[in-house]
C-alpha cells in the first residue's frame, strides 16, 4: 500500500479538491452542511458538494471520482444518515480511499450519538432493518455482503476521532472548530517546511522499519540533524491511517492540551492530575503521537506509562537531544547519523542555487561548504541560504569569516544542550573540545579526574546529549561545529582578549606565547607545532599562568619528524604552575625541566624527540603519574627515581640511545603494564627485582648491548627480544603463563630456553636468523608442548636440521615460514595441519621434495629452491576455496622434474577452475562483493611456453584478440597466462615488478588487472598464470563480441614498463559452464557441496548440467564410448596392477581404490569417495594403445623431458592379460572364485577373446568375412553379427539386469556358432564358441565380485562415518574445553573486578561517612554563624534606630546649635572686649600707681 503524498515538482498537490462533504440531504443540506461549505469556501478551501453534479451526468461515477480526487472527506452523520444507500456507498468508498491512499477522514456527529452509529442502534438499527427487508427479495448473497460492508464502515468511521455537536452550545463554534481542523490537517499532510526539501531516505526508511516492530520509538541526535523533519515526514505520510493523532512540540504543549487535541474536547490541567482515565478512553483506537524536542521526562512519563495499554497499532514517537531521557521509556532508540557527502551536496545545492544560476563556477568551493557543515542538515541549509545567489567573492569572504565567527542561528541551536549541563560537565566539554578530541576515553578520564571534574559520570552525560561520541576503539570524537561552539563559548564568556581566556589553542595560543601575555585565567594551552614551527620563548612565558592545568605542545603522529625553531631561546625556563595535570611538549628544547618542578598532580608526561638529559634530580611525590613518554630522546642519560610513582602504568623509552641504566624503581612499579625499550642500544641489563603482577607488554628489540634479561610476570602476552645481545635466557620464562607472542629473531643463543616447551600459551614463535643447532628430538619436545602455535618462523637456520614427524600435533598452525633454512625435506605429516594457510620456503636451497599439503593453504612460496626436484599432489588446494586467494610460486626452482611440473599444472588448472565455478555461488548470494568472499588464484613456475592443458588462445606477442563465446550465460570468466623472459637472457635485474593485463571496452573505457604478487628476480623463462574475478566481472558486464587483451610488465614504484623483462607469449582462456561437467567430479568436495555448486551454476547460466565420469584426456576420441564392461574390467585391472606394484599399500586402500573405479561410472547405491570418508586420487582408464593417439592439448611444453620409461608406463593398458582381479576382503570372497581368467581359452590361446571379436566385427583386414551368401540364412547370420556387435557396446551390468538382452546374446552366439564357413569366418566362429563356453561363469563371477565389493564399501563407509563422528567429538571437546577455560578466566577477571569495586565502594562509603561528618560540623558552624549573624543583625538594627534618633536630634538641635554658636561668638566677643578693656585699664592703673 502506498500512502506517499502526491506532489509535483513544485511541491503542490495533484488532487482536484481539498475536501469532499458526504451528508444526508434531507437532514442537513440547508443547515450545518450549507454553513460548513460556506465557511470552507470562505477560507479558500476547495470543497466538493453533490449539487456540483452536472445535469445528465451519471451520479455514482462522478461521486466516486470526486472522492478519489479529494484529500479530506468530511462525513456528516445525522439521525437519518443510514436511511440513504447513497450515503452508505459514499462512506464505503471514502474508507477505501483512506486505506489505500491515506485519505484523511473527519467524522461530524450532528445530533447523532457516535455509539448508535458504531453499534447500529436507534434510528440506525431501524434503517438497516428496512434495508434488509428491501434487499431480501433480491440476490441474497451479494446483498447480505453489501449490508455487512455498510455496517463495518459505520463502525470504523465512528471510531475515528471527530466532532460531536452535543459538546458545543453554538453551531457556529462547531463549524469554526471543524474548519480549523481541516486547515491543520492539510498543513500536517503537506507541511510547508517539507516542500522541496531533500530528505535522507535512509533515515526515513529506518524509522518506518522500526515502527513496524516497536510501538514507542525515540529519535536521538545532536541539534540540527533533522529529527523533527524525520518525524514530520512519517507523520505526514501515515497520520491519516490513525483514529487520533497529534504532533506536539514538547516546549509548547502541556499534557492537558495534548489530550484535548487527541480527544477533541477541552481537558483542564486539573482533570489530568485528578484522573488517569483519559488514556484509557483511547484503548480501542489507533493513536499516533509525536512529541518533538523533548527536554524533560516529565513531558512524557504519563504517556509512556499508559501507552502500552493502547492497541498494538498505536505509535508514539519522541525526539530529543538527550539519550538518557529515552532509556527505559521507549522500545528502541534510533540515532540520526550525519549525512554523507553526496546527500549533503544535494541539499546544499538545492538551497544555494537557483535554476537560472549555474553552479559550475562554484564547484571548487562546494567541498568547503560540505566540510564546514560536517553532515549536519541545519548547517547545510543555513549556509546555503546565506550564500544563495551571491557572487564568488562573497562566498570566499564568508568562508573566511566562518572560521572565526560561527553562524549565530546554528550556534543557538547547538548551545541548547550545552546550557543544560552543570558546571563540572561544562568544564569537561570545554576541555575535550580544546585538548582531547581523538584521545582514548580511559586516558581522558584519568586526566579530568585528576582535575576534580568527576568525568566518569560527566562523559556519559555528554554522550547522551550527543555532544560527544565514543568510537568503537574507545576514542572520544566531537563534531567540528560543536568544537567551534566551544571556542565561541570561551570568547563570549571571557571576552575578546586571548589573555583572559581559560583555554587557548591555535592562533590565540600562539599570540599569547609570542607576546608573553600569560595570565592567571589560563587553565590550558595547546599548540600544533607542525603548524607553528617557530616558537618564541622567554624564561617567564609560563610563570604568570598560575592556574595552568594542561600544557599540550604536540605534533601529529603521522609526522615522522617535526622540526621546531626557538629564536632567542633562554638558558632556562622559570617555574610552571603547581596545578599541572598534563604535560606534553614535543621537542622540548632544554636539558631538564624547571627546578623545582611540581609533579605532584601530574597524570602524564610526554616529551618525545626532546633535548632533555635528565628530567629532575632527586625523588618527587608522583602519586598521580600514570605514563611517561620520552621516546627518541637521544640525549637522555639518566632517569629519576620513580619509587613514589605508585600509579605508574606505562613507560616509553624507545630510541633513547644514550640511556645506559634502567632504574630499578621502574621494574618495581606494582601497576606497570607496558615498558618499551626499542633501540636503547646502550642498556646492558633489564632485571626485575620482583614478580610484576600487572606487566603485560615489554619490548627490548634492537637493544644491541643487552646481555641480561630477567623479568617475571604472568600477564606478558608479547615478548620481543629480537636483535639483542642476549646469549642466555633466564629460566623464569617458564612462568610466563599468558605469553602469546615470542620473538627471538637474530639472537646469539646457543640453545633454546629449556623451559620454553612448558609455555603452552604461545601462539606465535619466531626463531629466525639464528645459528642455533636444533636437534630433532628437541623440536619434538617443543612441538609437543606448544600445541597452541598458530605462527612459527624458523628462518635462516644455517645449520642443517630436520622437522620432526610430530609436526601434526600443531593442529592450530596457520603460518609456517622456513625461508633460507637448511633442510632437505618436509615431513609427510604436514598434510595433517588442517589450519595451515601459509607455507613459505623461499631460498631453501637444500630442499629436495614437497609432500602433499593440507587444502587450506593459500600461500605456497617455493622461490629459489634450487635443489627441489619433486612436488607431490596439490589437488587438495582446489577444495577449500570460499573467500580465498591462492598464491603458488616455484620461480627459479629450475630442477623440478617433468612429472612434478606436469602434476603442478594439472593441479593449478583444477584449482583455477574450482575458483571460477565457486565464485558463481558468491554472486548468487546477492551480497556486495569484497575481496574476502571472492576466490582468486595466481601461480608461477619455470616454463618456456603456455601449457596446452589450459586450452588458452595464445599469441607469440604481448597482446591477443579473442572472440567471446556466443552466449553470455555460458561464459563464467577468464584465465590469463604469460611467459616472461629476462631481456638479453642474463636474468632480470633486481627489484620488483608487476604484470598488468589491460583490455579496452570502447565507450566503457579501459579495464585493467594487476597480478597481486610481485615478479621477483628471474633466472630463466617463467610462466605466470592467474585468475582475477574482479577483472572478469568488469569485462563480462559489458559483454562485447571481440576483445583485445594487452599485457605489460611494469615497475612497481613508478608504474612504467620494465624493459628488463620480455613477454615471450601470452594467452587467455575462456571458462564455460560446460566445463563443470568434467571438473566437479575431480573436486574433493562432499556430495552436498557438489550439488550446491552444480545448482548455483545452473541457476546462473540457465543450463542443465550432466556430470561426466572422470576420464583422462589422453584417450582417443573414438574410444571414449567404450563398453562399460571393458572400462570396469580395465579399471579393476589397473587398480590390481597398482596394488601389486605398491608393497606399502594396505588392504583397506586396495578395496577403496577398487571402489573408486566402480563408483566413477555411477553404479547405483555406491557412495562417493567423500561420503565414504575416502580422499584418494581418482584413477583414469587408459587403453593400451592410447599412448600413440593422445590428444594434442594434453602435451605440456616440458613433456619432452619425461623419459621413455615414464611415457610407456603412462600409456599401458589397464587390463593385465585380460584378467579381472577383485582384491581380498578378509574372506568375503572365496579365494577360488576371486580371479576370473579370460585370457586362457580352451585351446590354450593367449589372445583376448573379446578384443579379437571386436576387431573382426569392425572389419579388420585379416578377419574380414567373405560375402558369398545372399540367402535368408545369410541375412540371419548378418543380423546376429550386428546384434552381437551392439550388445558388446552395452555395459556388462546392463546385460545382467535385462533378461531380454541375455536372451539376445545367447541367440546371437548360437546362430553364429552354427553358421557355415561360407557365411562366417572360421576365426569368428571359433571365438564365438569360446565366448559361449565362458560367458556363464563370467556373469556369475561378476555379480559375486560386485556384491562383495559393495558390501565392503558400505562397511568402510560406516566405519569412516564413525571415525568422523569421533573426530568431530574430539574437536567439540577441545572447543568446549577452550570455551570453559575462557569462561573461567572471565569469571576470575570479573571476580577481581568485583573485589576492586568492593574496595572502591568501601572507600566511597568511608568518604561518604567522612563527608557526612564534615557536613555535620559545617552545619554546626553554619548554625553558630547564623546565630552570630542574627545577633549582628539585631545590633545593626539597634544601631540603625539609634542612628535615626541621633540624626533626628541633630536635625532638631541644629537651630539651637546655631543660636548657641552665635551667642557663644558674641560672648567671645564680649569676653574679648573685657580682656581689651581690662588690659587698657591695667596699663592706666600702672601709670596711676607710678604717678
Amino acid at each position: 500500500m502506498s500512502c506517499w503524498p502526491e506532489l509535483n515538482s513544485n511541491g503542490t498537490s495533484h488532487r482536484k479538491y481539498d475536501v469532499f462533504i458526504s451528508f444526508r440531504g434531507e437532514d442537513t443540506r440547508f443547515g450545518i452542511t450549507d454553513h460548513l461549505y460556506d465557511a470552507l469556501i470562505h477560507k479558500s478551501i476547495k470543497t466538493y458538494i453533490d449539487y456540483q453534479l452536472n445535469r445528465g451526468e451519471d451520479v455514482w461515477p462522478a461521486l466516486s471520482k470526486a472522492i478519489e480526487d479529494s484529500y479530506i472527506s468530511i462525513i456528516v452523520f445525522s439521525e437519518n444518515f443510514a436511511t440513504s444507500k447513497w450515503c452508505l456507498e459514499e462512506l464505503v468508498k471514502v474508507l477505501e480511499c483512506r486505506k489505500d491512499h491515506g485519505q484523511i477522514v473527519i467524522p461530524v456527529f450532528y445530533k447523532a450519538d457516535p455509539s448508535h452509529i458504531r453499534n447500529q442502534k436507534a434510528s440506525y438499527e431501524t434503517a438497516f432493518a428496512k434495508h434488509e427487508r428491501e434487499l431480501g427479495t433480491k440476490d441474497s448473497i451479494s446483498n447480505k455482503s453489501k449490508v455487512l460492508k455498510w455496517k463495518a464502515a459505520l463502525t470504523e468511521a465512528a471510531n475515528i476521532s471527530g466532532w460531536d455537536s452535543h459538546t458545543y452550545e453554538k453551531e457556529s463554534i462547531l463549524i469554526l472548530k471543524i474548519v480549523n481542523d481541516v486547515l491543520e490537517k492539510l498543513q500536517l499532510r503537506y507541511p510547508n517546511e517539507l516542500e522541496g526539501v531533500v530528505r535522507n531516505e535512509k533515515n526515513s526508511e529506518c524509522v518506518e522499519s522500526l515502527l513496524k516492530k516497536f510501538r514507542i520509538l525515540g529519535i536521538w541526535s545532536m541539534g540540527g540533524m533533522g529529527k523533527t523533519t524525520i518525524a514530520k515526514v512519517f507523520f505526514a505520510k501515515h497520520f491519516a491511517q490513525y483514529d487520533h493523532v497529534c504532533f506536539a512540540n514538547a516546549k509548547e504543549y502541556s499534557l492537558s492540551r495534548l489530550l484535548s487535541e487527541l480527544l477533541k474536547e477541552e481537558i483542564s490541567a486539573s482533570d489530568v492530575v485528578k484522573s488517569t482515565i483519559h488514556m484509557r478512553r483511547l484503548r480501542s483506537r489507533k493513536v499516533l503521537i509525536v512529541l518533538d524536542n523533548v527536554e524533560s521526562s516529565d513531558q512524557f512519563d504519563y504517556l509512556c506509562r499508559d501507552y502500552h495499554d493502547l492497541t498494538q497499532d498505536s505509535r508514539l514517537i519522541i525526539t530529543t537531544k538527550d539519550k538518557q531521557l529515552l532509556r527505559g521509556r521507549v522500545d528502541w532508540i534510533y540515532e540520526v547519523k550525519h549525512w554523507e557527502d553526496p546527500k549533503s551536496l544535494e541539499l546544499f545545492c538545492l538551497e544555494a542555487f537557483e535554476p537560472s544560476n549555474p553552479r559550475e563556477k562554484y564547484e571548487h568551493l562546494l567541498q568547503k561548504a560540505i566540510t564546514y557543515a560536517g553532515g549536519v542538515p541545519l548547517a547545510l541549509k543555513l549556509l546555503a541560504l546565506h550564500l544563495r545567489s551571491r557572487e564568488i567573492e562573497f562566498w570566499v569572504s564568508s568562508f573566511k569569516k566562518l572560521d572565526k565567527y560561527p553562524d549565530g542561528r546554528l550556534h543557538k541551536v547547538l548551545r541548547v544542550s550545552y546550557d543544560e549541563l552543570d558546571a563540572l560537565q561544562k568544564k569537561i566539554f570545554l576541555d575535550i573540545a580544546f585538548f582531547f578530541i581523538g584521545e582514548k576515553k580511559e586516558r581522558v578520564t584519568k586526566i579530568l579526574d585528576a582535575c576534580g571534574f568527576e568525568p566518569n559520570s560527566g562523559i556519559v552525560v555528554l554522550k547522551d546529549k550527543a555532544l560527544i561520541t565514543v568510537s568503537n576503539n574507545h576514542t572520544i570524537q566531537m563534531h567540528d561545529l560543536l568544537q567551534k561552539m566551544g571556542s565561541d563559548i570561551i570568547c563570549n564568556d571571557c571576552g575578546e582578549d586571548p589573555a583572559t581566556h581559560t583555554r587557548l589553542s591555535g592562533t590565540a595560543a600562539f599570540e599569547v606565547i609570542e607576546e608573553n601575555k600569560g595570565s592567571s585565567s589560563i587553565e590550558g594551552i595547546m599548540l600544533d607545532l607542525s603548524q607553528n614551527n617557530v616558537l618564541p620563548l622567554t624564561s617567564d612565558t609560563f610563570t604568570k599562568m598560575k592556574a595552568l592545568r594542561i600544557l599540550k605542545f604536540h605534533a601529529p603522529s603521522s609526522l615522522q619528524k617535526c622540526t621546531i625553531t626557538y629564536p632567542y631561546l633562554p638558558k632556562f625556563l622559570k617555574l610552571f604552575s603547581k596545578k599541572l595535570r598534563y604535560f606534553e611538549w614535543y621537542g622540548y628544547p632544554f636539558e631538564s625541566l624547571p627546578q623545582p618542578f611540581h609533579a605532584k598532580f601530574l597524570v602524564e608526561i610526554r616529551m618525545p624527540h626532546s633535548n632533555v638529559k635528565q628530567l629532575w634530580q632527586g625523588m618527587k611525590e608522583l602519586g598521580k603519574l600514570e605514563g611517561i613518554d620520552l621516546s627518541e630522546c637521544k640525549h637522555l642519560i639518566k632517569l629519576p627515581d620513580f619509587s613514589k610513582a605508585s600509579s605508574l602504568k606505562w613507560v616509553n623509552l624507545s630510541g633513547c640511545e644514550s640511556l645506559v641504566d634502567l632504574p630499578p624503581s621502574v621494574l618495581c612499579a606494582d601497576m606497570l603494564v607496558t615498558l618499551i625499550l626499542h633501540r636503547c642500544t646502550k642498556i646492558t641489563s633489564v632485571r626485575g627485582e620482583k614478580h610484576l603482577n600487572c606487566l603485560e607488554k615489554i619490548s627490548v628489540d634492537g637493544c644491541k648491548s643487552l646481555k641480561i634479561f630477567a623479568v617475571s610476570s604472568n600477564l606478558i602476552e608479547n615478548l620481543d627480544l629480537s636483535s639483542t645481545g642476549i646469549q642466555t635466557l633466564d629460566l623464569s620464562i617458564g612462568s610466563l603463563e599468558k605469553l602469546k607472542r615470542l620473538n627471538l629473531d637474530s639472537l646469539k643463543l646457543n640453545c633454546l630456553p629449556e623451559g620454553l616447551s612448558s609455555v603452552t600459551s604461545i601462539s606465535e614463535l619466531k626463531i629466525s636468523g639464528s645459528a642455533l643447532i636444533v636437534e630433532k628430538q628437541l623440536l619434538e619436545e617443543l612441538f609437543d608442548g606448544l600445541q597452541s602455535l598458530q605462527i612459527l618462523h624458523m628462518k635462516d637456520f644455517i645449520n642443517q636440521f630436520e622437522l620432526p614427524n610430530n609436526i601434526h600435533v600443531l593442529s592450530k598452525l596457520k603460518e609456517l615460514n622456513l625461508d633460507g633454512s637448511n633442510m632437505k625435506r618436509l615431513p609427510e605429516s604436514i598434510k595433517k595441519l588442517e589450519e595451515l594457510e601459509i607455507l613459505s620456503l623461499v631460498n631453501c636451497r637444500e630442499l629436495e621434495c614437497i609432500p602433499e599439503l593440507p587444502p587450506l593453504v593459500t600461500l605456497l612460496n617455493a622461490v629459489n629452491c634450487t635443489s627441489l626436484v619433486s612436488v607431490s599432489n596439490l589437488k587438495g588446494l582446489a577444495t577449500m576455496m570460499m573467500g580465498k586467494t591462492k598464491h603458488i610460486s616455484f620461480s627459479n626452482s629450475l630442477n623440478l622434474d617433468g612429472h612434478s611440473l606436469s602434476l603442478i599444472m594439472e593441479n593449478l588448472n583444477l584449482t583455477m577452475m574450482s575458483a571460477v565455478f565457486q565464485n558463481v555461488s558468491v554472486r548468487r548470494l546477492r551480497v556486495k562483493v569484497h575481496s574476502y568472499n571472492y576466490n582468486s588464484v595466481d601461480a608461477c613456475r619455470p616454463g618456456t611456453s603456455i601449457p596446452r592443458l589450459f586450452k588458452c588462445q595464445t599469441a607469440a606477442d604481448s597482446s591477443i584478440t579473442i572472440t567471446l563465446l556466443p552466449e553470455r550465460s555460458n561464459l563464467l570468466g577468464f584465465i590469463y597466462s604469460v611467459v616472461l623472459s629476462p631481456a638479453g637472457g642474463n636474468g632480470m635485474k633486481k627489484g620488483e615488478a608487476r604484470i598488468k593485463c589491460q583490455c579496452s571496452l570502447g565507450k566503457e573505457g579501459i579495464k585493467a588487472s594487476w597480478l597481486n604478487t610481485h615478479v621477483t628476480e628471474l633466472n630463466s623463462d617463467h610462466t605466470y598464470v592467474w585468475y582475477d574475478p574482479f577483472h572478469c566481472d568488469s569485462i563480462l558486464k559489458f559483454y562485447q563480441p571481440k576483445i583485445c587483451f594487452e599485457f605489460y610488465v611494469t615497475n612497481d614504484t613508478t608504474g612504467e614498463v620494465d624493459s628488463s623483462i620480455h613477454i615471450k607469449e601470452c594467452g587467455v582462456r575462456q571458462v564455460s559452464v560446460a566445463e563443470l561437467e568434467t571438473v566437479l567430479p575431480e573436486l574433493e568436495l562432499d556430495s552436498q557441496k557438489k550439488k550446491d555448486l552444480k545448482k548455483a551454476v545452473e541457476l546462473e547460466s540457465g543450463r542443465r548440467i550432466t556430470l561426466k565420469p572422470i576420464v583422462q584426456e589422453s584417450i582417443e576420441e573414438n574410444n571414449e564410448n567404450k563398453s562399460h564392461f571393458f572400462n570396469v574390467e580395465e579399471r579393476i585391472e589397473s587398480s590390481n596392477k597398482e596394488i601389486n606394484t605398491n608393497a606399502g599399500t594396505s588392504h583397506e586402500e586396495n578395496v577403496t581404490n577398487t571402489a573408486k573405479v566402480l563408483e566413477s561410472k555411477g553404479i547405483e547405491g555406491r557412495p562417493t569417495e567423500s561420503e565414504a570418508g575416502l580422499h584418494l586420487p581418482v584413477m583414469s582408464a587408459v587403453e593400451e594403445n592410447a599412448s600413440d593417439n593422445k590428444l594434442s592439448e594434453n602435451n605440456y611444453d616440458w613433456q619432452d623431458n619425461i623419459d621413455d620409461e615414464t611415457k610407456q608406463s603412462k600409456g599401458k593398458a589397464n587390463i593385465q592379460g585380460g584378467q579381472v582381479i577383485v582384491p581380498d576382503t578378509n574372506g568375503s570372497i572365496s579365494k577360488e572364485k576371486a580371479p576370473v581368467d579370460l585370457s586362457k581359452s580352451e585351446d590354450g590361446s593367449d589372445e583376448d577373446i573379446f578384443s579379437e571379436v571386436e576387431r573382426i566385427l569392425k572389419g579388420s583386414p585379416e578377419s574380414s568375412p567373405k560375402a558369398t551368401c545372399s540367402t535368408s540364412d545369410d541375412v540371419a547370420v548378418r543380423e546376429a553379427l550386428h546384434n552381437l556387435e551392439c550388445l558388446l557396446e552395452k555395459s556388462l551390468e546392463s546385460i545382467l539386469c535385462d533378461v531380454e538382452l541375455q536372451k539376445q546374446l545367447r541367440t546371437s552366439l548360437e546362430c553364429i556358432k552354427q553358421a557355415t564357413h561360407e557365411k562366417v569366418s572360421p576365426n569368428v566362429v571359433k571365438l564365438v564358441q569360446k565366448m559361449a563356453s565362458s560367458i556363464h561363469n563370467l556373469f556369475d563371477d561378476f555379480v559375486m565380485t560386485k556384491n562383495a565389493v559393495e558390501d565392503h564399501i558400505n562397511a568402510l563407509q560406516k566405519r569412516e562415518k564413525l571415525v568422523q563422528l569421533i573426530r568431530d567429538g574430539k574437536k567439540q571437546k577441545k572447543s568446549m574445553k577452550k570455551e570453559k577455560s575462557r569462561f573461567e578466566d572471565e569469571d576470575k577477571r570479573l571476580a577481581e573486578e568485583g573485589e576492586k569495586l568492593d574496595e572502591k565502594i568501601r572507600i566511597l562509603v568511608e568518604q561518604k561517612k567522612s563527608n557526612e561528618l564534615k557536613r555535620t560540623k559545617l552545619k554546626e558552624k553554619m548554625e553558630r554563624c547564623e546565630g552570630e549573624k542574627n545577633k549582628v543583625e539585631d545590633e545593626a538594627k539597634n544601631m540603625l534606630a539609634e542612628s535615626k534618633e541621633l540624626m533626628s536630634s541633630i536635625k532638631n538641635s541644629k537651630s539651637s546649635y546655631d543660636t548657641a554658636l552665635s551667642r557663644q561668638n558674641k560672648l567671645e566677643d564680649k569676653w574679648e572686649g573685657f580682656r581689651i578693656a581690662f588690659a587698657a585699664n591695667l596699663i592706666n592703673n600702672s601709670n596711676f600707681v607710678f604717678e
